[in-house]
Parts: C-alpha cells; sequence; structure tokens
C-alpha cells in the first residue's frame, strides 16, 4: 500500500527529502498519455474540470499504481485475478483522497498552485497551447427574452401566497 508514500519513489519527487508530494514526474506522464496528448484530449477540452488537477483524478491516478505495484509484490509481474475493481481498491482510493485533502490542509492556496501548476505541465508536454478567449455569454435577445419570460414570476414564495 503507498500509504504515507511507501515505496517513496512512487509518490514523491524527492523520496529522500520527502519532498515533490503527488508530484512524480511519471504520474504526469501517465496522466499526459490518458488525458493531455493533443488539443482534442478530455484534459485540455474541459479545462474548468481538470485545473487545477482535481484530488480525486490525483487520488485514482495513485491508486492506480498502487494496482500496478501489487501485480509486482512477488517480484514477477503476476497479474491481480480481479483486476482493478472497485471491490479491491475503494478504501486505498479513499485513503489516497483522504492523504491528499491532509496535504491540501497545509496550505489550501500553495496547493490549489501545485496543482495548476501540474496542469500546465501536462500542457506543455503535450506541447499544448491553450486557446484563451472569453466564454460566449447570453445575448441581448437571449436576455430580453428570459426577462419576459421571469416577469411574471414572484421572486418570493410569500408574493407568490399572496398572488393566489
Amino acid at each position: 500500500m503507498l500509504q504515507e508514500c511507501t515505496p517513496k519513489r512512487l509518490t514523491y519527487t524527492d523520496p529522500e527529502k520527502r519532498s515533490g508530494y503527488a508530484q512524480a514526474t511519471f504520474l504526469l506522464e501517465a496522466l499526459q498519455e490518458a488525458c493531455f496528448k493533443s488539443k482534442k484530449d478530455i484534459g485540455v477540452v474541459f479545462v474548468d474540470y481538470f485545473n487545477p488537477l482535481p484530488l480525486p483524478l490525483m487520488a485514482l491516478l495513485l491508486t492506480m499504481v498502487e494496482f500496478g505495484v501489487d501485480g509486482w509484490s512477488s517480484g514477477q509481474y503476476v497479474a491481480v485475478d480481479s483486476g482493478f475493481s472497485e471491490k479491491d481498491y475503494a478504501a486505498k482510493y479513499a485513503a489516497h483522497l483522504k492523504q491528499l485533502k491532509d496535504w491540501e490542509s497545509v496550505s489550501v492556496s500553495k496547493v490549489k498552485k501545485i496543482r495548476s501548476r501540474m496542469y500546465n505541465t501536462l500542457l506543455s508536454m503535450g506541447s499544448i497551447k491553450q486557446d484563451v478567449h472569453e466564454p460566449e455569454g447570453f445575448s441581448e435577445e437571449a436576455r430580453r427574452l428570459a426577462e419576459a419570460e421571469m416577469a411574471g414570476i414572484p421572486d418570493s414564495e410569500e408574493e407568490e401566497e399572496d398572488a393566489m
């Protein structure tokens, strides 16, 4: 089990100093391969869901690494009979998520910056330049139609009861 970073080399960028928690290069490489290979990949398209990297995604990644380590526990690779199943790995996922939340509690703003940097690193690993544009809001006509539709709706339940 990777709890408290054992083996340390799998969860720290520098296992001896125990620094760079959950930021090991191979973790980013795995995530880049799965979600950040091109502009059309999910991690790039849905930037609002991936930047900063969500803790549940990081916990899933750590749990998947643990699954891989379990396959080598005998010194030779032996496929885990049940595969990557909720039954076998839900508790391990929950433990990783708890540790990540504990890490975040040290400094929410700084951990958020670290997770944003990790996201930007993933983009640069794939040589992806993100298009920056303002999201399109309601048009004036859509706003006018919405206001007209809502004009007859009371603002509060009390006003609605009075109208009855």
